[in-house]
């Protein structure tokens, strides 16, 4: 069995598992993301109406096997999914749970490792779920402070379904989806003083149960004096360093001095869950940044865009090429390393992704990426290559910048 045929099945598995514990599609592909997180909400839903209202999917297991029978015999008999007749009466199907006696315990372990986008989802399953989630965690769509030299400006966006008809869970009973609607409930404010914002970031995330889809700490570029950065940022490092539970944020844009100090942002929060990291420089000036322990770190696998400004990274072009999209300066590249990230780009199985690269000496690439066939555009220093997976990688040149943009051919 291939290991494409193998992971079908034990995704199978795990849909059979929520089926068979009447957890709701919803419920289900929070489940089986944890060990496939490419599943969709369209699969969970057909393999559940397969299993309810035609063939069922079961395991077809030869139980006397010997355990000396070799794979490769002809005889030898395999666990495998199948798909089984449904001819037995509505009797003789496997009673199942309903999603109200499911204990709270299970649910909220369930959830735990649930996003902002399948929360949003979720509140539409059921009022009785959606009243769950909103008890159970503070979902934030957006938290935003920025900083100027008059004032902090706070957004502060929590997601706030409007659910009618809710009831306790452990209880079974008719749940009612009138008057069901999601909406954010937006609040922007500006505090004078900076230990008052402060105050209001801290009480914001200190929960454990706090989950953010964007949190952004930043300030207006060359409007700000030194001192009153010094005090803003000094503040939020504090607020990072006490935090008592690892902090849920998907998106993170913030402004640091340094390695150490993303360092010690990025060890408060949840690894897995981090997919779009966007650095600024506090001090609003270039220099170089050593990137080796933050690309050891847990969230450097899951981010899909990086973006740094104002830094010089200290990276290998290796740590950047399962990246859908980077935007920064790297530190002295090779024409040799160009090239062997342009091989990795040419046969990646990402249907998209776009890479800017500044680099100061980019003389050369022009003549070691040939042969390459010319840009629609005449007057664009670049070239293209057609890959063999129905795919086009674009290259451009502009100044410092080397850009790549891989998209598939229309």
């Amino acid at each position: 069995m291939s290991s494409d045929s193998g992971d079908e099945l034990q995704k199978q598995l795990c849909v059979l598992y929520s089926f068979n514990s009447g957890l709701p599609p919803e419920i289900a592909l929070i489940h089986v993301k944890n060990s496939f997180p490419f599943t969709t909400l369209g699969e969970i839903e057909r393999l559940y109406e397969l299993l309810t209202n035609g063939p069922r999917i079961g395991l077809d297991e030869q139980s006397n096997q010997s355990e000396d029978t070799q794979p490769h015999e002809p005889d030898a008999k395999k666990s495998r999914i199948c798909l089984e007749s449904s001819s037995a009466s509505n009797s003789e199907k496997k009673s199942k749970i309903s999603f109200e006696e499911i204990p709270v315990e299970i649910v909220g372990k369930i959830l735990k490792d649930s996003t902002t986008e399948d929360q949003k989802t979720l509140h539409k399953a059921s009022p009785l779920l959606s009243e769950f989630i909103s008890n159970s965690f503070k979902t934030y769509q957006k938290i935003e402070f920025y900083l100027t030299e008059a004032a902090v400006l706070m957004r502060i966006e929590k997601q706030t379904p409007k659910v009618m008809g809710c009831s306790k869970l452990g209880q079974k009973r008719k749940l009612c989806a009138d008057g069901r609607q999601e909406s954010t409930e937006s609040e922007i404010s500006s505090e004078i003083l900076i230990p008052k914002a402060l105050e209001i970031l801290k009480d914001t995330i200190r929960f454990k149960n706090v989950k953010i889809s964007e949190l952004h700490i930043h300030h207006e570029e060359n409007g700000v004096s030194d001192q009153r950065k010094q005090e803003f940022y000094t503040g939020v490092q504090e607020i990072f360093n006490n935090l008592k539970a690892e902090l849920h944020v998907e998106e993170l844009f913030i402004c640091i001095k340094d390695a150490e100090s993303l360092m010690s942002v990025l060890n408060k929060l949840k690894p897995g869950v981090l997919v779009e990291l966007k650095i600024d420089n506090i001090n609003d000036s270039s220099s170089k940044m050593p990137m080796e322990q933050i690309v050891q770190t847990g969230h450097w696998k899951s981010l899909e865009i990086v973006y740094g400004s104002w830094f010089e990274l200290e990276l290998k072009l290796d740590h950047i090429s399962h990246l859908r999209q980077f935007v920064g300066s790297i530190v002295d590249p090779t024409i040799e390393e160009l090239l062997a990230h342009r091989d990795k780009l040419l046969q990646s199985s990402q249907k998209y992704c776009y890479h800017s690269i500044y680099n100061k000496n980019l003389d050369g690439i022009m003549e070691a990426f040939k042969p390459f066939a010319p840009l629609e555009n005449f007057t664009v220093k670049g070239g293209r290559f057609f890959c063999q997976n129905n795919k086009t990688l674009e290259f451009k040149i502009d100044g410092s910048c080397l850009e790549f943009n891989l998209q598939e051919t229309e």
